[in-house]
């Protein structure tokens, strides 16, 4: 037997699709920017990273492809129990998504911090970081890619969500339910009992000392 369809809600799949499509776009874009002036350079140097050229903005990539891979999956197979499969998958990679914008956002300055340490070898002061990047004339900031990044997960986190939530029942009810109707067994009704009629009771009995003419 065939499985029932469900009657899926393209919101919930739209959202997951294009949120994976707007995370994936905000992978490729720069996610930082790098400027350098000093009187020896004659100027000043920039360099953009794009988010594909660090661990997170890969990571990033992945859960996009997933979460456009999952929308598909979910309008093409419309399945209740995989499209439920699907919104909660979406939901783990946007959170992941999520959660590495919104960090490395909110964590800039000390992950700059700790690049510096590193390359010093040594403990650094905020002070002392300050005064190394106003010497060599040093600005890092954030680029538009880290936000689209970050702006595609929640959009994906809300499709995941809508998806798992509003999965509509399928139509006919499933396969399991339909053969075990079919395979159990039938029974006829009883015929109902029949009562015989009651016999009226009988009349007086004649006077015996009254004999006929």
């Amino acid at each position: 037997m065939q499985q029932a369809k469900a009657r899926v809600t393209p919101a919930g799949a739209i959202l997951m699709g294009a949120g994976g499509l707007i995370a994936l776009i905000g992978s490729f874009l720069p996610w930082a920017k790098f400027s350098l002036r000093g009187q020896l350079l004659g100027g000043a140097l920039s360099q953009s990273v794009a988010g594909t050229s660090t661990g997170e903005g890969k990571i990033v990539l992945g859960m996009a492809v997933v979460g456009i891979a999952a929308a598909v999956l979910a309008v093409a197979l419309p399945r209740r129990q995989l499209v439920m499969a699907m919104g909660i998958v979406v939901i783990v990679a946007a959170l992941v998504v999520s959660f590495l914008t919104i960090r490395d956002i909110g964590q800039k300055d000390q992950q700059i911090h700790d690049a510096l340490e590193k390359a010093a070898g040594r403990t650094l002061t905020d002070a002392q970081v300050q005064e190394f990047l106003n010497r060599f004339g040093i600005t890092i900031s954030l680029s538009a890619g880290i936000y689209l990044a970050m702006l595609g997960g929640l959009v994906m986190l809300g499709g995941g969500i809508a998806t798992a939530m509003t999965a509509p029942k399928e139509e006919g009810g499933s396969s399991f339910d339909a053969g075990m109707v079919s395979a159990a067994p039938t029974y006829s009704p009883a015929p109902p009992e029949v009562v015989p009629p009651t016999p009226p009771p009988p009349g007086p009995d004649p006077d015996p000392g009254t004999i006929p003419g």
